[in-house]
């Protein structure tokens, strides 16, 4: 189960995505980033870790899409401390 975390979902040529960041997995904060695609007969999963240059983990964040970008914004870290930062992912 994951809690506190943030999605966005949207659909090209009838298949559909969900990214996940972030969150607490079993009361662990998460610096991971899910990947959930689907279409009327198909579905995949998939569990990244991102690369050195990554946001830290965190709850309670926003993540927006807008065109072909993702971007999140802010949150709680671990230590309780607000965060106030911005990162982009290109989805393409």
């Amino acid at each position: 189960t994951i809690t506190n975390h943030a999605s966005v979902s949207y659909n090209v040529d009838g298949k559909y995505y969900i990214y996940t960041f972030g969150g607490k997995r079993c009361n662990k904060f998460s610096d991971k980033l899910l990947i959930l695609t689907y279409s009327k007969d198909y579905c995949s999963y998939r569990d990244f870790k991102l690369s050195d240059k990554c946001p830290m983990v965190r709850t309670n964040h926003s993540f927006t899409k807008c065109g072909d970008k993702i971007y999140l914004f802010g949150g709680l870290s671990e230590n309780q401390t607000l965060l106030n930062d911005l990162w982009e992912l290109d989805i393409h």
